[in-house]
């Protein structure tokens, strides 16, 4: 079975209307170094967005955003409220796309280049395992389904490699596995 990597990808499932982008195997840009070979991100099942709903979505992300602008993660996002609410907007609709609802999040913005994305911000080590820290926070809180926790996780895990963009070490990026706890 073919797994599914990036929004591209999955448009092409689901219809044959492409348009070239970055994640095409044909692009020819520019080679970068390669520090480290980034692991594979899976997407979680679709039925999440049916057993989840856009609005439980949405509030997840904000409930993440709002824990992270008290941590350290805090001083990425705009200090207004109403360009930090933008922020989490832009987010909930990559999440509410990626877990199976409409395409809003590619229509408004494109494909997600998350680690492209974020260089207006400088992201470390470190950020991604307060990020990830907080998720768990949120995924207990919400009361995210079990059943569904280790393919999300497993998701937002390799996801959140991606999003770092100043390395601190030559090791690559620590992995977090799925815990229970």
């Amino acid at each position: 079975m073919n797994s599914i990597n990036t929004f591209s990808q999955l448009s092409d499932k689901e219809n044959k209307n492409h348009h070239p982008s970055f994640t095409d195997k044909n692009f020819k840009g520019p080679q970068a170094f390669i520090d480290f070979i980034y692991p594979e991100v899976r997407f979680p099942p679709k039925e999440l967005y049916k057993i989840l709903g856009e609005e439980k979505i949405r509030y997840m992300v904000k409930y993440h955003h709002d824990l992270l602008a008290k941590t350290k993660v805090g001083r990425l996002f705009p200090k207004d409220k109403a360009k930090f609410d933008e922020t989490v907007e832009k987010a909930t609709d990559f999440y509410v796309q990626a877990l199976g609802g409409e395409h809003i999040f590619t229509d408004k913005y494109g494909e997600p280049h998350l680690r492209s994305r974020h260089f207006v911000a400088s992201i470390d080590e470190k950020d991604k395992e307060i990020w990830l820290q907080v998720f768990k926070k949120v995924l207990k809180d919400i009361d995210f389904p079990i059943e569904y926790r280790k393919p999300f996780w497993e998701w937002i895990e390799a996801l959140s490699i991606r999003m770092i963009n100043r390395r601190t070490t030559f090791e690559a990026p620590k992995r977090v596995p799925y815990d229970k706890e």
